[in-house]
């Protein structure tokens, strides 16, 4: 990082509060990708849900942070709280973004979705199982291939077309 370890104990008097930190802006970053603006037109939000699928199943969403740092954090919501917690707050404000989402779209007639919920649920839970599962793919043409089956997936759940 270039910068003298005593900057680094000025700011954060123990490893944990370095590392709660870490985890606060590496959430943070996630939750920004997610940043729409409101729109009320038919296709507005229909490209909103596009855009939000594109992104959940993206190159921009699986690099911004490194695997091993990712899910070195992720593991510490089984043995800290507080940590639990941060995770659990950013996956229940994306999932409430994405099942706002549907429910705009069952208005509009884009999707028919009885359970918007469960449908949000089991997106997020492919796209939490896809990126562990893409994680140790061999090859980009493999992750490739694998993302565009993941994203098809979730376009068979909407019941809507994907789009190019």
């Amino acid at each position: 990082m270039d910068i003298n370890p005593s900057l680094v104990i000025h700011y954060f008097k123990t490893k944990e509060e370095l590392t709660l930190a870490l985890i606060e802006y590496i959430l943070e970053k996630y939750s920004l990708m997610f940043q729409y603006a409101e729109t009320d037109t038919y296709a507005e939000i229909k490209n909103t849900l596009h855009k939000m699928i594109n992104d959940l199943f993206s190159q921009k969403w699986n690099r911004l942070f490194d695997d091993g740092l990712f899910y070195s954090c992720y593991a510490l919501t089984f043995r800290e709280r507080k940590v639990k917690a941060m995770y659990k707050d950013l996956t229940d404000m994306l999932r409430s973004k994405l099942e706002s989402l549907i429910e705009l779209c069952n208005e509009h007639k884009i999707t028919n979705i009885a359970e918007p919920s469960v449908t949000t649920d089991l997106i997020f839970a492919l796209v939490d199982g896809a990126y562990f599962y893409l994680s140790v793919a061999s090859t980009a043409k493999d992750f490739e291939q694998k993302i565009s089956i993941y994203k098809q997936q979730t376009y068979k759940l909407l019941n809507i077309e994907a789009v190019a």
